[in-house]
């Protein structure tokens, strides 16, 4: 078993291991400008993140790109 095997294997184990929780969504509505859209996506581009939490980053980060993408066009 390669190093990239056991790794992804590690990785789902611990995610299956973490419950997740349900949000309702329905009654959140934050509005951030480009600016806080921008600040936060640079902030966590310059942080150090364990093993265990970048497939969380990369998800979190590519909802703010989109996010900023989106409201950019506008």
């Amino acid at each position: 078993m390669s190093i990239v095997n056991r790794q992804k294997k590690k990785n789902e184990e611990s995610v299956q291991e973490v419950p997740q929780k349900q949000i309702n969504n329905s009654g959140l509505n934050i509005d951030l400008s480009l600016q806080e859209l921008e600040f936060l996506i640079r902030l966590i581009g310059t942080s150090n993140f364990k093993g265990n939490d970048l497939m969380f980053i990369y998800d979190l980060v590519n909802k703010l790109q989109n996010l900023y993408l989106d409201k950019k066009e506008d």
